[in-house]
């Protein structure tokens, strides 16, 4: 699974588990990722022994800005 980030290159789970391995991250999402992929994503991270947290962040009034964020430990 393939996750957009906010600089439009792609990253997938098992390179956010390697990044994560001696610490935490966080990474910005573009919005263009679909709601049930980053979901997907999350679970598995957690099967992986890692602790994510996803949270939408808005940046403007309107509802059509925001990215995501993902907190990877």
């Amino acid at each position: 699974m393939k996750l957009i980030l906010e600089d439009t290159t792609e990253i997938t789970v098992p390179v956010i588990k390697k990044d994560t391995e001696d610490g935490f991250k966080t990474y910005y999402l573009s919005k263009e990722n679909k709601e049930d992929d980053l979901e997907k994503a999350v679970k598995a991270l957690e099967k992986l022994s890692r602790s994510a947290h996803l949270k939408k962040v808005k940046y403007a009034i309107d509802e059509n800005d925001y990215i995501y964020s993902l907190r990877v430990i």
